[in-house]
């Protein structure tokens, strides 16, 4: 990212326990951060301030991630924003991407993934990203609606009659074949590939 040095980057951030470790990693390679800790007093600093990437990692992402998305994209148009939700909460994901988010992430975010997603953000490209043709058989396609459903393997079993065992094989190849390594990867890909989320 050696020409990112102008780039600022604004950091909402409502988790005391990750003070200092998020925007450690961002002045690593020599970008600029602005943190705070309220929705407010980040979207007030929009109106006045240069900002090239938002960073929200919001204490309640459903709630006050979701408005301060929304509303810092009303400020800047088409401003990226990256944003952090709990380990498995697909509808927060599938709701922040829908709203615009340019990326997902599962807390807590390790360093690589997360600044792997910043350069994504402040590469212009990636915003026209193409979209692989991805072929997905009728059974993998039942099986993915029900993994976007939060419904376990054996859930999935129980609604398909099938083994948990074929369930575990169908989802692998969803997974495999979205390229997507947990369900809020998975849900990012399918609403960025327009795939059905529901």
């Amino acid at each position: 990212m050696g020409k990112a040095t102008h780039k600022q980057v604004f950091y909402a951030d409502g988790d005391r326990r990750s003070e200092g470790h998020i925007p450690a990693a961002i002045r690593r390679v020599g970008l600029k951060v602005m943190c705070f800790r309220g929705i407010q007093d980040c979207l007030r600093s929009l109106a006045s301030c240069r900002c090239d990437l938002l960073i929200s990692n919001v204490r309640r992402p459903k709630v006050e991630g979701i408005q301060l998305l929304v509303r810092s994209r009303g400020i800047i148009f088409g401003l990226p924003v990256v944003m952090l939700v709990d380990p498995g909460d697909i509808g927060t994901a599938v709701r922040a991407i829908k709203a615009g988010a340019l990326d997902c992430l599962e807390r807590p975010t390790q360093a690589p993934k997360l600044l792997a997603a910043i350069h994504r953000a402040l590469n212009a490209s990636a915003r026209q990203e193409e979209t692989p043709d991805v072929r997905l058989s009728p059974m993998e396609k039942r099986v993915l609606g029900l993994i976007l459903q939060g419904y376990s393997n054996r859930n999935i079993a129980g609604v398909l009659t099938r083994s948990e065992r074929t369930v575990e094989v169908h989802r692998y190849h969803v997974m495999h074949k979205l390229g997507a390594r947990n369900v809020v990867e998975l849900a990012n890909r399918c609403v960025l590939m327009r795939l059905p989320t529901e």
